[in-house]
């Protein structure tokens, strides 16, 4: 009786844990979606103003946003691979392999 009710209990927060990641995978998707919208509908006011570091900060911005593009095909490839990525990062330890 004690094995099952452990089996259970683990399980249960083996699901929470999951679903917890889920919705903050989601939410983290959708936030970056809206950053995305908002900028692509700004208006010329609401841009920012341009000055000598506007064309490194434009090849900065460039560059971020192939990488985000990369990251998103390579999770879409391989889920599993990125879900333990996203896993040990937030676990707060390094990637190596």
């Amino acid at each position: 009786l004690f094995v099952l009710l452990l089996a259970l209990i683990v399980s249960a927060i083996k699901k929470a844990r999951k679903k917890r990641k889920e919705k903050l995978e989601e939410l983290a998707r959708l936030q970056e979606q809206a950053e995305l919208e908002k900028l692509m509908n700004a208006t010329p006011e609401e841009q920012p103003e341009e000055d000598a570091g506007a064309d490194v900060m434009a090849i900065k911005s460039e560059r971020s946003m192939e990488l985000r593009k990369d990251i998103r095909r390579f999770a879409d490839e391989s889920p599993e691979i990125a879900a333990q990525i996203v896993k040990n990062l937030l676990k707060g330890g390094d990637v190596d392999g």
